[in-house]
């Protein structure tokens, strides 16, 4: 609708559902056998976690392992975004390798 509608077709538009991670622990050396330890960026850090992405820099999928010691994201139940599905999230994730 408005200015350069063409009709009222639907339109297909694709889209992608980002969560910035951030690297908690770098000292999780390979030499070491330890593994790395990574965190969900806050949502309110608006600079850092929204913006344009190149999709050839999209990981398509990892294997995270939740940090069960680090306790619970959302301990009181309140989430910042229903649509994110973070309710059951953990503080920090080891990156399976």
């Amino acid at each position: 609708m408005g200015l350069g509608s063409k009709d009222f077709s639907p339109r297909r538009i694709e889209f992608l559902w980002v969560w910035w991670l951030e690297l908690v622990d770098a000292s999780a050396a390979w030499g070491a056998c330890l593994l790395d330890k990574v965190r969900f960026v806050p949502m309110n850090q608006a600079d850092s976690v929204f913006g344009f992405i190149d999709p050839g820099d999209v990981l398509r999928s990892c294997h995270l392992v939740p940090a069960f010691a680090t306790g619970k994201l959302h301990t009181d139940g309140m989430v910042f975004s229903r649509n994110a599905r973070d309710s059951e999230g953990w503080k920090q994730y080891y990156v399976n390798r």
